[in-house]
């Protein structure tokens, strides 16, 4: 029997869970985006009423997005969750 080499074993390893997470950069822009709309100092800019409804819903659904690959482990619906996620917000 070969033995395993140190590079296949990591490639197991990741390939099992890449498929199982959220991506990074995915997780990423989504918190670095919610930050941007909820400061919109950061951006140094003025957004309209319209302009942050849109934000809004396109990060819903970045966020249910993001949860579906953990869905089987989640003991919610990543809709339910992320309904209750915004609804927090004041």
């Amino acid at each position: 029997m070969k033995k395993e080499t140190f590079a296949d074993f990591l490639d197991s390893i990741n390939s099992s869970y890449c498929a199982d997470v959220p991506s990074m950069l995915d997780s990423h822009r989504f918190v670095e985006d919610l930050i941007f709309l909820l400061f919109p100092i950061k951006e140094n800019k003025n957004i309209s009423k319209r302009e942050i409804e849109i934000r809004l819903d396109r990060m819903k659904l970045r966020l249910k997005e993001l949860l579906i690959p953990l869905e089987k482990d989640l003991k919610k619906k990543p809709e339910s969750l992320t309904r209750d996620f915004f609804d927090q917000l004041p």
